[in-house]
Formats: C-alpha cells, sequence, structure tokens
C-alpha cells in the first residue's frame, strides 16, 4: 500500500521532472491481465467542464471549500464532495505559487472530471496547514473516468503549469478561456 503513494509523492518532490514508476507484476498467476486504456481527458476538456471561476466569502479552507461546494453546478456536486475535499486539504494541499493553493481529490462517485478555479471575495483564506493565506483556490477533482496514475500526472501537469504562472495573471481569471490562457492549453 505504501508503493501506491510513490509517484504522487516523486511528482510533489520534483516537480519539474518526469516519472514511470512500474511495478512487478502478481507472480501467484500466469494469466496476462488485459486491461482497455481509456484515453486521459485533457485538460481543456476539464477546465470546460469545472464551468467559470468561482467567487467565494470564506476566511478559513474549510468554509471555503465547502462555499466551492455549494456553488457547483449540480451535475458537479456528488455526495461526501466537501468532506473528501477536507479530506485531501489536511493531507497533501499543495501552495503552488504565493497566494495560490491547488487541492486535488479522487472521488469514485463522479462520473466525469473537472478542474475548478476559485478566488477570495474579499480577505484572502487561510488553510490551517499553509504558511500563508491564499487568494486563489485550484481544484482538480477527478471521478470514475480517470485512473489514479492519470490523476497523479494530471496533478503534476496542472502543479507544473501553475508554478510557471506570474502571480500576477491569476488575478485576471475570470472566464474558462482565462482558466485556459493561464494553464496553455
Amino acid at each position: 500500500p505504501d508503493l501506491d503513494r510513490l509517484p504522487r509523492q516523486l511528482s510533489l518532490r520534483f516537480p519539474g521532472n518526469s516519472f514511470m514508476v512500474v511495478y512487478p507484476g502478481n507472480p501467484g498467476t500466469n494469466e496476462p491481465r488485459a486491461m482497455a486504456a481509456r484515453p486521459t481527458p485533457t485538460l481543456r476538456r476539464l477546465i470546460n467542464m469545472g464551468g467559470a471561476p468561482l467567487t467565494v466569502d470564506a476566511l478559513d479552507g474549510d468554509s471555503a471549500i465547502d462555499a466551492i461546494v455549494e456553488k457547483l453546478p449540480e451535475n458537479q456536486q456528488s455526495e461526501g464532495l466537501a468532506k473528501l475535499l477536507k479530506k485531501s486539504v489536511r493531507s497533501n494541499s499543495v501552495r503552488v505559487t504565493q497566494g495560490t493553493v491547488l487541492i486535488d481529490a479522487q472521488d469514485p462517485n463522479r462520473a466525469r472530471s473537472s478542474i475548478v478555479v476559485a478566488s477570495a471575495e474579499n480577505d484572502p483564506i487561510l488553510f490551517d496547514n499553509l504558511p500563508e493565506p491564499v487568494r486563489h483556490i485550484w481544484v482538480l477533482l477527478t471521478g470514475r473516468d480517470v485512473n489514479e496514475s492519470d490523476h497523479d500526472t494530471l496533478f503534476s501537469s496542472v502543479s507544473q503549469r501553475l508554478r510557471q504562472v506570474d502571480p500576477n495573471d491569476l488575478k485576471e481569471v475570470h472566464t474558462t478561456d482565462d482558466v485556459m490562457r493561464v494553464l496553455a492549453v
């Protein structure tokens, strides 16, 4: 089970590098396993699924997540989503630039994956495990259409692209086109 976290830990620790982790097969069976490969959704599709950037009025991470989930279109909500995001924030949220946090979660109740962007309406938002408050929250939500390995690849890609963006450019993210421009898709 600890090896399952290896790809994610490598991508967090070394965001500028690409990794391929190969696991040994199960020696207990001689039967070849055939798996149908699903194409990974493109960032463009994930952005379109996430919809227009949201504005939240919250002072702490938990209330910001509640506000984001509440403002999502009904087809983007799923049971327990806020709880899942809060758990993710406590264990592995990533401050990608000053004032910006990237949160990710895999939700088996979701059929389609998306990228949701939210900005603080007034005051910056304080997350317990981050050194300073943030004004911009990016959320990568993957569902049944993305496997764990592809989730990690998407997370690494979004994180890497956000690190390359001038923090001032993030202030001008108001439409899905702006999100695509920031992520260079």
